[in-house]
């Protein structure tokens, strides 16, 4: 199983287009945090252009997919910038497409049950992703990525193959493509929750390995999204610079959190995403194999 991750930045030079190398594989889904021009982008490979997370039709900032990377326009690509982005790729980050139909309908072939879903209609609709983070009383809830909005009832469940949706417009409009990305579960991503505390410095672990990229989120309040930001920073997907006091640092099997409320408000549910790098291929060496000279390691 394969989930292929990078968290980076680059600086935007004015000069369009320009291309984001040093990615390491060729993406499947690229997406671009915002700042305060502009609210974050998400170009996956079933899609007919780049979207902005919030809502409207195609934008073409984000304008190809690259053996190495990216290449980006315009908005994402202001002269001295720092953008932060998130690559991902690998047969375990599933893409599609399905045409909304207004009525409750299960989305199969994915080949595996996801643990989390993010949905992007082309002609209508915002960025909405849920996960299995939202479990008890939260189950069936759904996240919508650049404003507070939550909906309990839009992506209705996980299935065996796939996910069950409702027949409301904002991710099933009639006649509407809608593009999703699916994620199962996997050695290097974890959907989870935790309960705030309101104190400072306080470590989220239990991931199972050391992150790449956290995006988390209260029920209607703002999302936050960290990926290539240095220091004590974390970025939004809506149009908003990256700032302190959220997720602070990266940390061996998590992530410290700050106080601020879209973090760690006492007594308050949070949900989370986390990605890794995909973990090293291993092998046992055999008998055989060690008769030869040969003995386990890396690939």
């Amino acid at each position: 199983m394969t989930l292929l991750v990078k968290a980076g930045s680059y600086t935007g030079n004015g000069s369009d287009p320009q291309a984001i190398t040093g990615v390491g594989f060729q993406p499947k889904v690229v997406f671009i945090m915002g700042n305060s021009t502009a609210v974050g982008q998400i170009l996956t490979d079933t899609m007919s252009s780049s979207f902005d997370m919030q809502s409207g039709g195609g934008s073409n900032v984000i304008a190809s997919l690259n053996a190495d990377g990216f290449t980006v326009n315009g908005v994402k690509n202001t002269n001295a910038v720092t953008f932060y982005y998130l690559a991902l790729a690998g047969a375990d980050c599933i893409t599609g497409t399905y045409t909304g139909n207004a009525t409750v309908r299960d989305i199969t072939g994915l080949g595996t049950q996801p643990e989390w879903v993010l949905i992007r209609g082309e002609t209508s609709g915002v960025a909405l992703h849920s996960h299995a983070g939202f479990s008890g009383i939260y189950a069936g809830y759904a996240q919508n990525l650049v404003s507070t909005s939550s909906y309990s009832g839009a992506i209705d469940g996980f299935i065996a193959d796939g996910f069950s949706i409702t027949g409301t417009n904002i991710i099933n409009r009639s006649g509407s493509t809608f593009n999703y990305v699916a994620i199962g579960d996997l050695a290097n991503f974890k959907a989870g929750s935790y309960t705030g505390n309101g104190t400072d410095d306080t470590d989220i672990t239990g991931l199972g390995f050391d992150p790449e990229s956290v995006l988390l989120g209260r029920l209607n309040q703002n999302r936050v999204w960290r990926t290539g930001e240095a220091g004590d920073l974390t970025s939004t997907p809506n149009a908003s610079n990256a700032v302190a006091n959220r997720i602070q640092a990266f940390i061996t099997d998590g992530f410290e959190i700050g106080t601020d409320q879209t973090v760690n408000t006492s007594a308050v549910e949070y949900f989370y995403v986390a990605f890794g790098e995909a973990p090293a291929s291993t092998f046992t060496a055999s008998p055989l194999m060690h008769l030869m000279g040969v003995s386990g390691g890396l690939f």
